[in-house]
């Protein structure tokens, strides 16, 4: 966990210009709570995260899908219905990150959500590894403005 702390980059501006990042508006409530309490919990370790992306068009979609980025074609990925969010460490992102380290932002993950008495699942668990990805595990199909 050590190797992921960074104080320094939490107290700084690019940090509060990300937590700005991804689209919120439509997304679910509970991906929304979620978000904000995962932030907060890795922010109480010095682990700097941010989400990425979390509202995503029905283009942007078949983009990811495309490049081989995502399993889910243009109407399939619960980004374009604001049951997901993906989340990254805010100066290792995606790529930087080790095996490990996403375990625990797993764990993390978990526990804030199970705190909160909401389910998620996770694509450190899936076949097409996707360890950033986190989306409502009995989500409804419900959308939100």
């Amino acid at each position: 966990m050590k190797a992921m702390a960074n104080k320094q980059f939490i107290n700084s501006i690019n940090y509060k210009q990300q937590q700005l990042r991804a689209v919120r508006t439509g997304a679910h409530p509970d991906i929304l709570k979620w978000e904000r309490n995962m932030v907060k919990a890795c922010k109480g370790y010095s682990i700097p995260i941010f989400a990425v992306e979390m509202m995503r068009t029905p283009e942007r979609q078949q983009e990811l899908y495309d490049k081989g980025f995502s399993q889910a074609k243009a109407g399939e990925s619960y980004h374009q219905y604001g049951a997901a969010v993906d989340i990254v460490h805010s100066t290792k992102l995606w790529d930087g990150m080790t095996k490990k380290e996403w375990r625990i932002l797993y764990e993390i993950g978990h526990d804030v959500a199970r705190k909160m008495n909401i389910k998620l699942e996770n694509g450190f668990d899936w076949k097409f590894y996707d360890p950033a990805h986190w989306q409502l595990k009995d989500w409804d199909g419900q959308v939100f403005d």
